[in-house]
């Protein structure tokens, strides 16, 4: 699978679940976020857990990809979900199609 395949999986898996989320992460997965860093599956799977326990009603169909751009093994994707979240962005490193590195920042509006 290519990066961009690895991160187009990554963006359905959400609304699936968490079991599907993982399935694009590996054991030494580092997550950087504005919030701390999330280091390896026993850190992702809780992370995950949380992360979909707090998305309102109606994120997921309010989640749209403004650009994705891949080379070679890096991924940015900039994204919306308004009203919740204004502007995100990840960045990726993928490696065996599994994402190894990512980070994230976002707005939230007041």
């Amino acid at each position: 699978m290519s990066t961009e395949g690895t991160i187009q999986h990554h963006i359905q898996a959400y609304a699936v679940g968490v079991s599907e989320l993982m399935s694009d992460y590996t054991g030494e997965s580092i997550i950087l976020t504005s919030d701390g860093t999330v280091v390896g599956g026993d850190a992702l799977e809780p992370f995950f857990e949380d992360l979909l326990a707090a998305m309102p009603d109606g994120f997921n169909d309010a989640f749209e990809v403004v650009q994705l751009a891949t080379h070679g093994p890096l991924a940015v994707m900039v994204w919306k979900a308004e009203p919740w979240v204004s502007a995100g962005t990840n960045t990726f490193v993928v490696q065996d199609d599994a994402i190894l590195y990512q980070t994230y920042a976002g707005h939230r509006p007041a």
